[in-house]
């Protein structure tokens, strides 16, 4: 498998869904999934749309500035950086997100993702 043409498309589909239809993330998920946002951490599919459902804001815009990808056993581990903007806000907030796919047959899922606001300088 293509472990780039993979993140890449991942990529693509996951933020084309958080822009216009973030009820159907659900489906990027394993059942027993893990999501770190901002230091919380949910577990399995039904936390992790709570947490999506909890969000106060109606609409969200992203700009990816980079992302990575490296392929790990039975998967590929994705590393993004961006820009988002939520409902009418004219300042975009820097965000990094990590995401770990893992090959279920012909199809992938997130296993592990980490969201933190801000971009780390080391």
């Amino acid at each position: 498998a293509n472990f780039a043409l993979i993140g890449q498309q991942f990529t693509q589909a996951f933020y084309a869904t958080l822009q216009t239809n973030r009820e159907q993330l659900v489906n990027f998920y394993y059942d027993q999934a893990m999501l770190t946002y901002e230091g919380a951490q949910l577990m399995g599919k039904a936390a992790i749309m709570t947490k999506y459902r909890s969000l106060g804001f109606q609409h969200i815009s992203t700009a990816i500035t980079n992302a990575d990808y490296q392929p790990v056993e039975r998967g590929v581990l994705i590393a993004v950086n961006g820009q988002l903007r939520v409902d009418d806000a004219t300042q975009p907030l820097p965000f990094t997100e990590t995401f770990l796919l893992r090959s279920f047959g012909q199809s992938f899922a997130i296993v592990n993702h980490i969201f933190r606001l801000g971009v780390h300088n080391y």
